[in-house]
């Protein structure tokens, strides 16, 4: 069994989650805004391809949606 200890990473990915999270344009009409008020890694899994992280989230999202053009 391989340990690796997040719990003092995850004050830092909740920053970086906060950052992404300031007017993200998803597509040519939707900005998204939003804060992670609280953040909580349920469990990390090793793959071959790479890590998988299932993890839950609290706070407040934003979403604009604009220029659809009448429809």
């Amino acid at each position: 069994k391989t340990v690796f200890p997040i719990g003092s990473k995850l004050s830092e990915i909740k920053i970086t989650v906060n950052e992404k999270l300031q007017n993200y344009v998803l597509n040519n009409f939707t900005t998204i805004n939003g804060l992670v008020e609280h953040l909580n890694i349920n469990q990390l899994e090793v793959m071959p391809e790479g890590i998988k992280i299932y993890a839950h989230a609290t706070g407040k999202i934003g979403v604009q949606i604009s220029g659809l053009g009448g429809y």
